[in-house]
């Protein structure tokens, strides 16, 4: 049987998000990195001095690449839907990066024109990939954490303290904020981890050096869970998720490989037998944590995962996930969200759309 050929990827953006897909895309057999375009030539520049394949400034002659099949869109959320189009219209296929696009309108047409097309279209939600997530989802479908009473979020990144910090980030109408920039990432998570949508939500925001650079959102699912998320563009690095079940509770820390403590009901006195536990897991994952540290370590492994998955997706002729349709669900309950932290009132998110 002929071993398949890579597959030609051509990224469009070489800002933050690219410090995180290109090591991915570099490091993986089932990809070939064919071209790079950017506007700043000083990007394009230094990524020429380290890497070979072509660069250009503009993102259409990329897409006329004829040996570039999947692009990752990795530009601000302002630009989505018009190379995402222009994308389809080429034959590519796609790694979109979140938000999807800035408004519910751009999102409804791409979904709209990729419905009718042959591309396979992946949205960036990295955190599905996360293997202490991937454990976290078989726990709470096999019923080991109970009735899911509470599921909690904390992200923070102190990216924006920096006057370097993406300048789209700064304005929530351009998909930026906590709220919509990192929060959408947790509606996802939400929704994939309980296999439930969101019903409504209330928010609360900070906004003294840029939008929403703080938010506390809280949320009621369908399935009657009540889920949290904390996120902040301005404070010190953190990651985690906790599930509270009837049963046992699932906590995960993203940038540890050993992330990942259960404990069931009533153990959480016994403080010892949780450390032993804690240290023996920690030695059982040590293959994994070597081979994650070749990338980055555990957080960045996600993006080679993602990668994968997209490449086997289009090499198998299967759907992605998440695929578009996720990318809406979130973004709007990202803009709900948005409402709600500005009225100060709880906003319903009904057909995908806040009412």
């Amino acid at each position: 049987m002929k071993a398949r050929q890579p597959l030609g990827v051509g990224l469009i953006g070489l800002g933050y998000a690219a410090d995180f897909h290109l090591p991915a895309v570099l490091s993986l057999p089932e990809v070939r990195l064919v071209a790079v375009a950017d506007l700043n030539e000083n990007r394009r520049n230094a990524y020429a001095s380290r890497h070979p394949g072509r660069s250009f400034c503009d993102y259409r002659k990329l897409l006329e690449h004829p040996a570039v099949e999947l692009v990752g869109i990795l530009t601000p959320p302002a630009s989505h839907l018009e190379i995402a189009l222009a994308a389809i219209s080429a034959g590519k296929h796609i790694l979109l990066e979140k938000p999807i696009t800035p408004t519910l309108d751009e999102a409804h047409r791409l979904l709209a024109v990729a419905g009718s097309s042959a591309s396979k279209i992946c949205v960036a939600y990295i955190l599905r990939f996360v293997r202490q997530i991937r454990m976290m989802r078989e726990l709470v479908r096999s019923g080991a954490l109970g009735e899911i009473e509470i599921l909690r979020c904390v992200a923070s990144t102190p990216e924006m303290l920096s006057p370097a910090g993406p300048g789209h980030r700064r304005d929530r109408a351009q998909g930026g904020g906590s709220v919509i920039e990192l929060g959408v990432h947790h509606y996802d998570l939400w929704a994939h981890l309980l296999d439930s949508q969101v019903l409504e939500v209330n928010a609360f925001s900070r906004s003294l050096q840029m939008h929403d650079q703080s938010t506390v959102v809280s949320a009621r699912m369908t399935c009657g869970t009540l889920a949290t998320t904390s996120v902040s563009l301005c404070a010190a690095d953190q990651y985690e998720v906790e599930v509270l079940g009837s049963r046992a509770r699932a906590g995960a820390s993203l940038f540890h490989f050993d992330g990942l403590e259960v404990s069931g009901a009533g153990q959480a006195a016994n403080q010892g037998a949780r450390r032993i536990r804690q240290l023996l897991r920690g030695v059982q994952e040590l293959p994994y944590a070597l081979r994650a540290r070749r990338v980055g370590g555990t957080f960045r492994y996600a993006f080679r995962e993602l990668w994968r998955h997209l490449a086997e997706a289009v090499n198998r002729d299967r759907l992605p996930e998440p695929g578009l349709r996720a990318g809406l669900e979130s973004l709007a309950v990202a803009i709900a969200s948005s409402q709600a932290s500005l009225t100060g009132g709880t906003i319903r998110v009904t057909g995908n759309a806040p009412t």
